[in-house]
């Protein structure tokens, strides 16, 4: 069997990370109804955390950006998916609105990291 090069190893990997971050960021207005009921909060709270969320993802692009001409790729998309891991799980044991919301916030940022590394 043909050996697998590095660069076809690391393409697999990025497009992986790239459908796991799309996944995430899609999965929570999927689950909104089900989570106003779970944690009973209103519509609107979660509304206003999901902005929180939408922010931290669209504004960490600048910082990082700027981050990657710095760093290494390698070790800012580690990053990306360490963070993306620590926010998922946060967000699926939340007990309540402010930890969901602290979570949805880090797993903004975790997932800011990747497009302007990858």
């Amino acid at each position: 069997m043909a050996e697998v090069s590095l660069e076809r190893r690391s393409i697999g990997y990025v497009s992986t990370l790239h459908g796991l971050l799309h996944v995430l960021e899609l999965a929570y207005g999927v689950v909104l109804v089900a989570i106003a009921a779970d944690l009973g909060t209103s519509m609107f709270v979660l509304g206003v955390i999901a902005n929180v969320f939408g922010f931290a993802y669209g504004l960490t692009a600048l910082p990082v950006g700027v981050l990657a001409d710095r760093m290494s790729e390698t070790r800012l998309l580690a990053i990306c998916s360490l963070g993306m891991g620590v926010g998922a799980i946060g967000v699926c044991i939340a007990p309540g609105v402010t930890i969901l919301g602290v979570a949805l916030a880090l797993l903004g940022v975790a997932l800011g990291l990747f497009h302007p590394v990858a």
